[in-house]
């Protein structure tokens, strides 16, 4: 791709960044909160400030989820 004024090199496309684990969707945790657009964040911050809320049994349920702050 040219347009003029750079010529790019290299691109790593969204899909790409998903499908590697570098990023992680959390589009339906976020129409929760209104957004209308695809929403993911890096695999770091969601390892270290998203959580998920235990069920009943202990176990993760990723379709609740939460942030938490660090101390």
């Amino acid at each position: 791709m040219d347009n003029g004024n750079f010529k790019l090199i290299y691109s790593y496309p969204r899909k790409q960044t998903l499908d590697d684990g570098i990023l992680i969707d959390v589009s339906a945790q976020a129409k929760e909160s209104r957004f209308k657009v695809p929403v993911a964040v890096s695999a770091n911050l969601y390892r270290g400030y998203v959580y998920h809320q235990k069920d009943s049994k202990g176990k993760g349920n990723p379709s609740k989820v939460g942030f938490t702050t660090s101390s």
